[in-house]
């Protein structure tokens, strides 16, 4: 997976100069800040108080760790801020936030809690405390960053301090830390110079030889400001007039500042004052870099020249290639720019250094330069050629920002900027966002074109079609457009590559062709693996896994489910949106061993990962995972409540097919758990339970209908069915579904009185279940499996395994024998005599239906039965009768 850029030079603070004045009062100031208990050191004021200044004083000084981050507006992408923030960190700890990078370059990038849980966790491990020094913070405004620092200060271990300095106080919860004695500040007032300092730095750092009443002076009119001093202090050094100078010097802040720019500034040589002027579009200066913005080649000696002089330019490396230009100076020489040179002027010095950063794939600084001067062309050829990187390294923000800075009009007409708008939509299943893209792509792109860059699109087109069509269960056009892409997209195109195999394993495991299934997905896990993608290698894992359970291979899916979780946690990724599914995974696979306890772990665990990761599918996985494990526990309202959460999502998404499908199984289970097989019935026919969609899923739904039915007693009905469906089951090697319709056919046969039947249907289930680790499979028919199974036990089938399933149901293993036979002329069925027990025992007939898992008619239909075959015509004369004839 590409990654992003660094510039190393914001990760060092600036070497402090020697002829800078000291001010060992801040710098003890700041020592005694980071004292047991404090979080953050808040240093807040204007520009030009000596923020930078003093911490690189105090960094040079102190003993600890530092980590150090130099901030610009390009840091509002979460991606790039969060990328340097662990990479300063990494400076002073190099295994710190490993794997994190990679995770906020997926293109389903999880919540920033989740990613910062493990660094946090990781942070508190540290034998000695680490400051991290957040520099210029005011330029971020980001408000997912702002959420992302609030939560790291609530969780920030004593293992770190922050230290963040800035012009305007940050939308942090400064306010808590003040209470609770967790913050350090240092404002205006701390930081002016005091009347000793202001002399000291005059006469002593910028060589002037000021009367102290001429001192007093400037510090008063400065109000000890040191940037006005510093200027203050330039215009003097060459006056001969230093008392009339200093006499006639005030005004506020603005007013002195451009005063004395144009005294500092005019004062200078003219190749300087143009050096100066042009080059103040730079953010950050390097010789090279200057050079080819002047037009000139004298870029390090200016540098060089400048930083002498002392004129307001700092440092960035310890080698003094890379610099920058106080703030302060920076817009006045900009404002000085405007007024001397024309707007085409300007937009050419700009041009020019555009052209530098894209040479030296500095992309962003690239695009900031050209949308300065709304050089839009420029925007969308820099874009284009850099958009496909910025993808995979997941900087939607700046990209998506980048496009919206276009006008629409030239937005659509660019392919390539269509094509990157389309793919997080694509990912998030919104297919009708995508479509109007796609088409105002194909406006442009003519598919006879043989051009390797219009087939490449193409090709993008055509995956994200494939894989929209999987989600919405139009498969054939699915695999049609797979074949499309796979034709068109180049063998190194490694990120929409995945998606062919995605779209194809989708597509042959819908439609029941297994094998073709597990080898689009090899190649897919083969991807994820070459391009290190944590997203690629976990779904093929988890998919790969589907495919055993599909199989009957329970055992190998849990080992692939495992293999996923450990290369997560191999990356330090453990927290990460992308394991959520592979965790829920998890959960479904122990639900089935009845592992309940830690099935639900694992599975709420999954979802509040998941939770904001913008993927559908996955989120309502984990929902009715969920409420099948709740409606396990017995805890009927906490399954509807799952349910309630996947439908919601649904919702959002009515065309996505396999939502549809999940939603549609886990509301009728639950009904039929919880309201009987009317209610579930009546769902069953309002969702048209297996009469649409793909093989694999119609299979599924009409194994769920069949059970509808076995719970509704239509055994025969019931039965039709399950023969046809477990003919292809076996023939296509689907032994999963063999086992769900081996239990069915068991139980119906035992309602119908075929007890031959229903023991080799059974015998046939536990032969396949055993190895695996099947237990809900059977338990959740209660009691009718109960009766199947101790006749098993008669039989000495599977003993182990019977004992072990008869424990799991919470039931004896034998029935107590009848004493004598029936002295009725027509003996009671098996079924009317639980209902006859339940009856002695005072059940209504609504919790007889509740119990045995039939209708309330049939519980009236048997007990109808039961009167005409005692004699008698009431539920007291029929329970006194059974008594007496030995039947309870």
């Amino acid at each position: 997976m590409a990654s992003v850029p660094l510039l190393t030079t914001k990760l060092y603070s600036p070497p402090p100069r020697p002829d800078l004045l000291s001010r060992p009062r801040l710098v003890r100031r700041l020592e005694e800040g980071l004292r047991p208990g404090h979080r953050l050191t808040l240093i807040s004021a204007p520009a030009g108080y000596g923020k930078t200044t003093l911490l690189s004083e105090w960094v040079a000084q102190t003993d600890r760790p530092v980590a150090w981050l130099s901030l610009d507006e390009a840091d509002n992408d979460p991606v790039r801020f969060w990328t340097y923030l662990i990479a300063a960190l990494q400076q002073v700890e190099p295994d710190l936030g490993r794997g994190i990078p990679e995770a906020l370059r997926s293109p389903q990038r999880p919540p920033i809690e989740s990613l910062l849980t493990p660094l946090i966790n990781q942070i508190a491990t540290l034998v000695e405390p680490v400051v991290l020094v957040l520099d210029d913070y005011h330029l971020i405004s980001a408000r997912q960053i702002q959420e992302g620092m609030t939560f790291l200060l609530e969780h920030q271990p004593g293992t770190l301090h922050l230290l963040i300095a800035t012009r305007a106080d940050p939308p942090l919860p400064t306010f808590r830390l003040r209470a609770r004695g967790q913050l350090d500040e240092l404002r205006s007032d701390n930081l002016r110079f005091t009347a000793e300092e202001t002399k000291a730095f005059l006469n002593a750092v910028m060589g002037l030889d000021l009367t102290p009443e001429d001192a007093h002076v400037l510090e008063a009119r400065t109000e000890g400001w040191i940037v006005g001093l510093q200027l203050a202090a330039l215009s003097l050094r060459d006056r001969d007039d230093t008392s009339e100078f200093i006499a006639a010097f005030g005004g506020s802040h603005h007013y002195v500042l451009e005063y004395l720019i144009e005294e500092v500034v005019r004062r200078r040589p003219e190749p300087v004052q143009r050096f100066l002027m042009e080059t103040s579009i730079l953010d950050r200066l390097c010789g090279p870099l200057c050079n080819t913005v002047t037009g000139e080649s004298d870029g390090d000696a200016m540098l060089t020249h400048l930083h002498q002089r002392n004129l307001f330019i700092t440092p960035l490396d310890d080698e003094r290639r890379w610099f920058r230009y106080h703030h302060l100076l920076t817009d006045l020489l900009q404002n000085l720019l405007r007024k001397e040179r024309s707007p085409e002027q300007i937009r050419a010095l700009h041009r020019r250094a555009s052209d530098w950063y894209a040479q030296n794939g500095m992309a962003i600084e690239a695009v900031n330069h050209a949308l300065t001067t709304k050089d839009f062309d420029r925007v969308a050829e820099l874009v284009e050629q850099n958009s496909l990187a910025m993808v995979t390294r997941g900087e939607l923000s700046t990209l998506l920002r980048w496009i919206d800075a276009l006008p629409q009009d030239l937005a659509l007409s660019r392919p390539w900027l269509c094509i990157h708008q389309a793919w997080p939509l694509t990912f998030a299943g919104k297919r009708g966002a995508v479509e109007p893209l796609l088409q105002q792509i194909e406006r442009h792109v003519s598919p006879d074109d043989a051009a390797p860059e219009e087939k490449e699109i193409l090709g993008h087109v055509a995956a994200m079609r494939a894989m929209l069509c999987t989600m919405h269960g139009d498969m054939r056009q699915a695999v049609e457009m797979a074949h499309q892409a796979d034709e068109l997209l180049p063998t190194g195109s490694l990120g929409p590559r995945s998606v062919i195999s995605f779209a194809f394993a989708n597509a042959y495991y819908a439609q029941a062709d297994l094998a073709k299934a597990e080898q689009a997905l090899t190649e897919k896990l083969e991807t994820g693996r070459a391009s290190d993608n944590l997203w690629i290698l976990v779904r093929s894992l988890c998919d790969l896994a589907d495919l055993r359970v599909i199989q009957g291979r329970r055992r190998e899916a849990l080992d692939l489910v495992q293999e996923a979780l450990q290369e997560a946690e191999q990356r330090r990724a453990r927290q990460f949106g992308t394991v959520g599914y592979v965790l829920v995974k998890l959960g479904e696979l122990l639900h089935e061993r009845n592992d309940l306890t830690t099935a639900t772990g694992y599975v709420l665990e999954g979802i509040d990962l998941m939770q904001g990761w913008q993927q559908p599918y996955e989120l309502v996985s984990g929902y009715t995972v969920l409420a099948a494990v709740r409606q396990a526990e017995n805890d009927a309202q906490g399954a509807m409540a799952a349910l309630r959460n996947a439908e919601e999502i649904r919702k959002r998404h009515p065309d996505y097919y396999r939502l549809n499908h999940l939603v549609r199984l886990c509301r009728v289970r639950l009904h039929l758990s919880q309201h009987g097989a009317e209610e579930a019935a009546r769902q069953a026919q309002e969702a048209r339970l297996g009469e649409t969609g793909p093989r694999i899923y119609r299979e599924r739904e009409l194994i769920a209908l069949a059970h509808v039915l076995v719970a509704h007693e239509k055994w025969d009905e019931a039965l039709r069915l399950l023969a046809q469906l477990a003919e292809t089951a076996e023939t296509e090697g689907r032994f999963g579904r063999l086992i769900e319709i081996l239990v069915l056919q068991a139980v119906a046969w035992q309602g119908l009185g075929d007890t031959a039947r229903a023991l080799t249907a059974l015998e046939r289930a536990l032969t396949l279940g055993e190895p695996e680790g099947y237990v809900r499979v059977f338990m959740e028919h209660g009691e009718p499996m109960a009766r199947v199974l101790r006749k098993a036990v008669r039989r000495n089938i599977a003993p182990d395994y019977v004992s072990r399933l008869l424990d799991a149901l919470g039931v004896e293993a034998e029935e107590p024998a009848p004493t004598s036979p029936s002295p009725l002329f027509e003996p009671l069925t098996d079924r009317e005599v639980e209902v006859l027990r339940l009856l002695g025992e005072g059940y209504s007939n609504r919790q007889i239906a509740d119990a045995l898992f039939i209708t309330l008619n049939t519980v009236k239909k048997h007990t109808s039965n039961i009167y005409g075959k005692l004699g008698v015509r009431s539920r007291t004369q029929a329970v006194v009768r059974a008594q007496k004839l030995g039947l309870l």
